[in-house]
């Protein structure tokens, strides 16, 4: 029987990536106590990275992925950061990774939103939104921090033209 891999190592978007490592540099920052980093989502299916964070006071999740984007390739960086009072923990004091998948759906994500402000951006963000599986897209929004990829972009492109009636193409 082949339980899968024993380590934290992950592939996402046909990168390999050490979970640890991220976590690692997550805890070098000096305004971080606990950091954990998981794989979220369905296998194959609008998969990301989710970190979540014990901070000493308040969380700057746009510093903090400058920060990491400083270190790290993109692909690396965790697209959502939830804040943690503290970490859950298995009963032999290690980290409950399972829990941290619970936790994800009661907490919200700390961004910065900012809505839409005109009908065309509202219509594009709605079109956004749906490809890339999400409630909502704010004008600031990295198309690829949020769970895009060179598919979804050339799927947003036509849900794009046939929205607006254009014919634009990716060169």
């Amino acid at each position: 029987v082949y339980f899968g891999r024993m380590d934290t190592q992950v592939k996402l978007r046909g990168f390999r990536i050490e979970l640890g490592e991220i976590e690692s540099l997550l805890l070098k920052h000096e305004n971080i106590k606990e950091a954990a980093v998981i794989l979220h989502g369905i296998h194959g299916q609008d998969r990301y990275l989710a970190a979540f964070i014990v901070p000493h006071g308040e969380l700057d999740v746009p510093e903090l992925k400058t920060y990491l984007s400083s270190k790290l390739p993109y692909y690396m960086v965790p697209s959502s950061f939830f804040p943690l009072e503290k970490m859950p923990l298995t009963g032999s004091g290690k980290l409950d990774r399972k829990a941290l998948l619970r936790a994800e759906i009661s907490n919200q994500p700390v961004t910065r939103y900012v809505a839409p402000r005109t009908s065309t951006e509202d219509r594009l963000a709605q079109t956004w939104a749906n490809v890339l599986n999400v409630p909502k897209v704010g004008i600031h929004d990295n198309f690829f921090e949020s769970g895009g990829d060179s598919l979804k972009a050339n799927l947003l492109l036509a849900r794009i033209n046939r929205e607006f009636n254009t014919r634009t193409v990716l060169k």
